[in-house]
Protein backbone atom coordinates (compact mmCIF):
# COMPACT_ATOMS: atom_id res chain seq x y z
CA UNK A 1 0.00 0.00 0.00
CA UNK A 2 1.23 3.33 -0.84
CA UNK A 3 1.45 5.93 1.27
CA UNK A 4 -0.13 9.40 -0.44
CA UNK A 5 2.55 12.30 0.23
CA UNK A 6 1.66 16.45 -0.43
CA UNK A 7 4.43 18.88 -1.61
CA UNK A 8 3.56 22.40 -1.87
CA UNK A 9 5.65 24.44 -4.92
CA UNK A 10 5.83 28.05 -4.95
CA UNK A 11 6.76 29.68 -8.33
CA UNK A 12 7.54 33.28 -8.65
CA UNK A 13 5.54 35.12 -11.65
CA UNK A 14 6.64 38.33 -13.20
CA UNK A 15 3.40 39.30 -14.43
CA UNK A 16 -0.27 38.74 -14.51
CA UNK A 17 -0.30 37.39 -17.97
CA UNK A 18 2.32 35.17 -16.90
CA UNK A 19 0.34 33.63 -14.02
CA UNK A 20 -2.68 33.53 -15.66
CA UNK A 21 -0.64 30.94 -18.23
CA UNK A 22 0.95 29.14 -16.01
CA UNK A 23 -2.49 28.32 -13.80
CA UNK A 24 -4.18 27.28 -17.05
CA UNK A 25 -1.08 24.99 -17.82
CA UNK A 26 -0.82 23.42 -14.54
CA UNK A 27 -4.86 22.82 -14.10
CA UNK A 28 -4.67 21.12 -17.67
CA UNK A 29 -2.67 18.27 -15.83
CA UNK A 30 -4.28 14.77 -14.57
CA UNK A 31 -3.40 14.99 -11.21
CA UNK A 32 -4.71 15.78 -7.29
CA UNK A 33 -4.18 19.61 -7.32
CA UNK A 34 -5.01 22.89 -5.68
CA UNK A 35 -3.53 25.90 -7.34
CA UNK A 36 -3.95 29.19 -5.16
CA UNK A 37 -2.77 32.07 -7.38
CA UNK A 38 -1.69 35.81 -5.95
CA UNK A 39 0.33 38.49 -7.03
CA UNK A 40 3.91 37.66 -8.00
CA UNK A 41 3.06 33.67 -7.11
CA UNK A 42 1.52 30.49 -7.76
CA UNK A 43 0.94 27.94 -5.23
CA UNK A 44 0.37 24.44 -6.28
CA UNK A 45 -0.23 21.78 -3.75
CA UNK A 46 0.45 18.50 -5.03
CA UNK A 47 -0.75 15.08 -3.71
CA UNK A 48 -0.36 11.51 -4.77
CA UNK A 49 2.29 8.42 -4.77
CA UNK A 50 5.84 9.47 -4.62
CA UNK A 51 6.25 8.84 -8.29
CA UNK A 52 3.15 10.87 -9.04
CA UNK A 53 4.56 13.95 -7.03
CA UNK A 54 7.36 13.77 -8.38
CA UNK A 55 6.34 13.52 -12.03
CA UNK A 56 4.21 16.26 -11.11
CA UNK A 57 6.47 18.48 -9.67
CA UNK A 58 9.04 17.99 -12.84
CA UNK A 59 6.41 19.10 -15.12
CA UNK A 60 4.82 22.14 -13.54
CA UNK A 61 8.88 23.35 -12.62
CA UNK A 62 9.08 22.95 -16.37
CA UNK A 63 6.32 24.87 -17.29
CA UNK A 64 7.47 27.84 -14.44
CA UNK A 65 10.23 28.18 -16.48
CA UNK A 66 9.13 27.79 -20.19
CA UNK A 67 6.16 30.50 -18.95
CA UNK A 68 9.64 32.59 -18.28
CA UNK A 69 10.53 32.35 -21.60
CA UNK A 70 7.32 33.93 -23.25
Amino acid sequence: MSRELKRILNVRVASTKQMVWLVNAVTSLKADLAVDAQPGIVRVCIRGSKGEVREISRKILELAAKSQLS
